[in-house]
């Protein structure tokens, strides 16, 4: 009957998941004609119009399935998983034996779990005896209640029914002797309506160390009496020397149990489940029992997963701060991490802090995290008289789950940030510095759960008003995502609007180097982990490596940002819908100025990724619409120039292989189709982690063709941890003078090779008062090949340790030997630098403070053999819990600064570069976000030199001068208002305020005037209203 009854119900989806599908193809029109009567409270009218963009999406899916659809014909619906599992699950026959739910040192207590037992199973339709057999257990005398199924039914069937509604920790015994006393069963058992608190006990798995009060006659209090305590938990490995636990988890019926989240753990359903306090000091890494209590306690439904959290501490310790979605900040956290699928490919991370500020994202074995993801879940947190607690709901549909018949083991870690106490608690209790962390988590096992399919459609309007151009705009579209099954997920964006992102960094980059951005587009984010190829794919994973950094909120957040490495990857999302780059300019015509850094406007994107057994798959396809610049002629006329937007496409494939090791291979290709060139990438990657996770070895080869042009290169990387505190990175980048995938991905530069090693230490005391000791040493040597001159050479060796008073130094040195720099020059020609060094050093003071400030000074060597001096000095200020402050002042003094002028020319400069910066976030009140972020760079310099490469490359010589002198102004500016208001999970208003400039001048002006000329005169002037609302579930 069950096995039809789940046919039955994937029927049923199937159907549900048809009449959605054609609800959500009507025109984006309709859907918001849905959201305004949805406001008012009326009922909608029907609404039968057609839109475009259907066509428009349906033709960008095409691409994506052009790409990948021989997988897809391969991915599986949910109701032949479901009734496969369930024919999977009861197929094994016969009567003999029985199902054991628990063992009692009380007769009365086991009479009373089997009547509640019997009764239970009763309302549920199932038939079988309840005995109670004597039994023992190192000498003590125990009552075992045994449950038996009908003559004409299974134990096997009896043993599944009851995991699946809650009694995870039932064992099946064989042979059941016929000695058991059988306790009276209720009258009419059918007929007896359990009420809520029983259903939860039914609910609640019954252990041998369970422990009923006989005195208690009320069935109602049954619940609190069940609540056993310490959950049971077996140790199934080691890591670091740590145990890694395995437990059971309930499972309940969503409609059922009642929580509603909001932080309070008030529930009966709570009190029914047994709690883990496994909780270790990890930061600082001592590995001892924390100091302060953490119960926690979950269980799971069909819809997902409930976690609480009772965590004690002094109330006059709390540290309860807001701050935007995945900040980092000095507060107090409760945070979990699961592997869903129990294969440790990938994990989710869930952080809820007191004052319930949220941090969602994911993380790569062992330690990639990735703050990108958004997830729709739900946290809350509450001040109690001990402490504070949490309750987290987290739905199995966000997540990558795959079908699994029966039990499933879920990876599990739990941490906790006591903010005044400096320290990070977690389970398992091993320190961060680990070989392992994906791989080696705690094991839940759970029954009754499997992956539920997913649909979602986010549509939007916004609004535009231009100052700038004097033109207003509205957009309407929408992002829509749709999981039928766990091999398979598509998602697309129709007429995109991303101006509602928050704004990048002011950066001042006057050499021919490319500045790395990282994408913040919520639509390329998710799902982006299936395309990050090489360690290096990710600028967070570089800059860990380089600093060795663990990212501690014990001090203000500031850190040394020199010499760290650029990602070097096939994919980088910012170039879809970026500043054009294929626009044909007619002779005669100049671009306004800011026309070139404009961005382009997307018609659409579709996303597929999924897996299929041990294949991991992604495709990726992104239309932009047609360019139009505002141009002048040679008369000074206002003109237009227009062109083809481009088309992008992406696909990935990825293979594991079995073994103890985690070893796979995989292919990625880029296609990128322009106006005037196409280019394609193609490469392949193979990968390889020891099964201790000490070793880990990564490689690249890549070809690319680029208009016709073909090029090759490779990357190879490989991480050793020799100890728990002291890893070794291993690099070597090979890429010839005609390699370029700089359509799609990002690559700095071509023809060189460049080797590079790391040795990463960490020492937790130092000394009595130095603390929390990081060190990195880094040696690096690049050549171009095609002269075969040096480079980039440098031995660099950065340190950070915690002072007393959580007082944090950083320090960086380093010494730079002779080389050539043969990219500033734009292809003509190298000159030869004199050795060098560099030196920075950064105090930040306590971050739990009211008044928190960081001061450094760095000094570094230019190529004429001057010195280069900086300073910076900074403030965060939070007077509230909701209100926070930061100012920031960097400045430099440059001396004998070359600065390239054209064809073999250099100017040298003396000048006085000024970056400030103020960033305020104010939480008006729950989920409702004000922020004002204003970021500004000037420069004033002055000529002092002129000069020129010789023939045949070498020593810059004195060049001759074209102009009087090349003093220049330069100011760029940028500020950002923005409102968001939080109306639920990924559904928002947004109310933003854009201004930005990018001036240069010859003109003599002081650091004020370029300031204010900075500001008077934008290229960017807009505000924009948006509005997005999500449906799904």
């Amino acid at each position: 009957m069950l096995k039809l009854r789940c046919v039955a119900v994937a029927q049923l989806k199937v159907a549900v998941l048809k009449k959605l599908i054609s609800s959500f193809l009507p025109s984006l029109e309709c859907v918001f004609v849905h959201v305004k009567y949805l406001f008012i409270g009326k009922k909608v009218p029907q609404t039968t119009r057609a839109c475009s963009c259907v066509s428009l999406l349906g033709e960008i899916f095409i691409r994506a399935f052009i790409l990948m659809g021989l997988l897809l014909a391969q991915s599986v619906s949910y109701g032949p998983v479901l009734a496969a599992n369930a024919s999977s699950n009861y197929s094994q026959s016969g009567p003999s034996g029985g199902v054991v739910i628990g063992s009692f040192a009380n007769e009365a207590n086991a009479r009373r779990a089997s009547s509640l037992a019997f009764t239970a199973l009763a309302n549920r339709g199932v038939n079988a005896d309840l005995q109670i057999m004597p039994s023992a257990n190192n000498g003590q005398a125990l009552f075992r209640v045994i449950a038996l199924p009908q003559a004409d039914a299974s134990s096997r069937r009896l043993l599944s029914t009851l995991r699946d509604n809650g009694y995870a920790s039932a064992w099946h015994m064989n042979d059941v002797p016929n000695v058991g006393i059988v306790p009276a069963a209720p009258e009419q058992p059918t007929a007896v309506a359990l009420n809520e608190q029983s259903q939860q006990a039914f609910a609640t798995p019954v252990s041998a160390n369970t422990s009923i009060n006989s005195g208690e006659e009320s069935t109602r209090k049954l619940p609190q009496l069940l609540n056993t305590g310490a959950g049971e938990q077996t140790v199934y490995g080691t890591e670091a020397g740590v145990d890694l636990n395995k437990l059971a988890m309930a499972t309940f019926v969503d409609a059922e149990i009642g929580v509603e989240i909001d932080g309070k753990i008030d529930e009966s359903v709570w009190q029914d489940i047994a709690y883990f306090d496994n909780m270790r000091v990890s930061i600082p890494d001592i590995g001892t029992p924390g100091k302060y209590a953490t119960k926690m306690r979950m269980f799971a439904t069909e819809k997902g997963m409930y976690i609480s959290a009772d965590m004690e501490q002094p109330q006059d310790t709390l540290v309860p701060r807001m701050s935007r979605r995945d900040d980092f900040i000095d507060r107090d956290v409760f945070g979990v991490t699961l592997d869903v699928s129990g294969e440790a490919k990938i994990g989710y991370w869930f952080f809820i802090a007191l004052g319930d500020s949220q941090s969602d994202g994911k993380v790569l074995p062992e330690r990639r995290y990735q703050r990108d993801w958004d997830g729709p879940w739900v946290g809350k947190s509450a001040v109690t008289e001990n402490g504070w607690s949490i309750e987290m709901f987290l739905p199995w549909s966000m997540m990558s789950m795959p079908a699994t018949a029966g039990a499933r083991d879920i990876g599990f870690a739990a941490s906790r940030i006591i903010s005044h106490a400096n320290e990070r608690y977690q389970w398992p209790g091993y320190g961060v510095t680990s070989a392992r962390f994906v791989s080696a988590l705690n094991k839940i096992e759970v029954q009754g759960v499997q992956p539920r399919a997913q649909m979602a459609m986010i549509p939007f309007i916004a609004a535009t008003s231009d100052q700038v151009y004097n033109e207003s705009d509205v957009r309407v579209g929408a992002d829509l995502s749709w999981k039928p099954s766990p091999k398979v997920q598509l998602s697309a964006t129709v007429n995109p609007d991303f101006g509602a992102v928050e704004a990048d960094d002011v950066v001042l980059n006057l050499t021919a180097s490319e500045t790395f951005f990282p994408e913040k587009r919520l639509f390329f984010l998710e799902g982006s982990e299936i395309f990050n190829v090489m360690p290096r794919d990710d600028f967070s994973a570089l800059y860990r490596i380089a600093l060795n950094e663990d990212y501690a909120t014990t001090s203000r957040r500031v850190y040394l940002n020199d010499f760290v490495p650029v990602p070097v990857s096939l994919l980088n999302t910012r170039r879809i819908g970026g500043t054009a780059n294929q626009v044909g300019i007619p002779a005669g015509l100049t671009p306004e100025r800011g026309q070139r850094d404009v961005p382009t406007d997307l018609l659409g994107a579709a996303k597929v990724t999924g897996t299929n057994g041990s294949f991991r798959y992604g495709a990726l396809t992104a239309v932009e619409d047609d360019v139009s610049w505002l141009a002048r002629n040679n008369a000074n006329e206002p003109v237009k120039i227009s062109d083809d937007g481009r088309e992008f496409a992406v696909a990935r494939l990825s293979y594991q292989l079995a073994g103890k090791a985690k070893k796979s291979v995989g292919y990625m290709g880029t296609f990128t189709s322009g106006s005037l060139y196409d280019a394609e990438i193609h490469s392949v990657d193979g990968h390889y982690t020891s099964s201790d996770g000490r070793l880990i070895a990564d490689g690249q080869v890549i070809m690319s063709d680029r208009d016709e042009v073909s090029g090759y290169g490779a990357l190879f990387d490989v991480l050793y941890a020799s100890k728990p505190n002291l890893r070794h990175k291993f690099e070597l980048d090979i890429m010839d003078d005609q390699i370029n995938f700089n359509d799609l991905g990002f690559l700095r530069r071509n023809d060189y090779v460049k080797g590079r090693y790391v040795m990463l230490y960490n020492k937790q005391n130092l000394t009595e008062k130095l603390t929390n000791f990081r060190s990195a040493f880094s040696v690096q040597q690049q050549y171009n090949l095609e002269q075969g001159q040096v480079t980039d050479s440098a031995v660099l060796w950065r340190t950070s340790v915690v002072l007393p008073g959580r007082n944090t130094l950083r320090t960086g040195i380093g010494f730079l030997p002779e080389r050539y720099e043969d990219i500033d020059s734009r292809g003509n020609g190298a000159y030869r630098v004199d050795a060098g060094g560099w030196f920075e050093m950064l105090v930040a003071t306590d971050a739990n403070k009211m008044f928190s400030y960081s001061a450094g000074i760095t000094a570094q060597q230019e190529h004429l053999g001057d010195v280069t001096y900086g300073a910076s000095a900074g403030v965060t200020i939070r007077p509230l819990d909701v209100l926070s402050m930061d100012f920031d002042l960097r400045y430099k003094k440059r001396n004998d600064w070359l600065v390239y002028q054209g064809n073999r020319d250099f100017a040298s400069f003396d000048g006085d570069e000024w970056q400030p910066s103020f960033d305020l976030n104010w939480f008006i009140a729950p989920g409702h976000q004000l922020r004002w972020n204003m970021q500004w760079a000037g420069v004033r310099a002055e000529d002092t030199g002129f000069y020129t490469i010789p023939v045949g490359d070498g020593d810059l010589q004195a060049g001759v001068r074209t102009q009087t002198d090349y003093d220049f102004n330069l100011g760029v500016f940028t500020t950002q208002l923005r409102y968001r208001w939080e109306i639920a999970p990924l559904t928002d208003f947004y109310l933003v305020y854009n201004r930005g400039n990018a001036l240069r001048s010859g003109d003599e002006t002081d650091v004020t005037d370029l300031f204010s000329d900075s500001i008077q005169d934008p290229v960017i002037d807009s505000v924009v209203a948006k509005l997005r609302y999500r449906f799904g579930n």
